[in-house]
């Protein structure tokens, strides 16, 4: 099957990881580094998504505690995962993962000045690995 760029352009919404893939693969472009899912979200009071991709929905466990979980799992839990946040007032010192499941990536933040976890304004995820 060939795929188009007027193909991509076609579909619903944003095109689909297969859809890209598929034709990057026609092009003969390696695509196994290519990031499988990524969030920009507001982590303060009643999170919520400004963007992503490959992201299904957010889970706030508690205050700077979240998952990010994915539309399609990866096919192991060693995937690489990069993170940034920022805070209100530049609050944010550690971001880390807390675990990673197939289908999900839980995060964590704490503040500067206490090491408590902490909300913040901007969080980003980015994903990457075999799906």
């Amino acid at each position: 099957m060939t795929i188009s760029v007027n193909d991509l352009r076609s579909e619903p919404n944003k095109p689909s990881m297969e859809a890209i893939v598929r034709y990057l693969q026609q092009l003969n472009i390696d695509t196994s580094a290519l990031p499988k899912g990524w969030v920009n979200f507001d982590g303060t009071g009643t999170i919520a998504i400004r963007d992503s991709f490959n992201v299904t929905s957010l889970t706030d466990h508690a205050t700077g505690n979240y998952s990010v979980n994915w539309t399609t799992n990866f096919a192991a839990t060693n995937y690489a995962v990069v993170l940034g946040a920022l805070g209100d007032g530049g609050n944010v010192d550690h971001i880390g993962i807390v675990s990673l499941t197939a289908g999900a990536a839980r995060v964590e933040l704490e503040g500067a000045a206490s090491y408590a976890d902490t909300d913040a304004s901007i969080v980003c995820v980015i994903a990457t690995g075999t799906q």
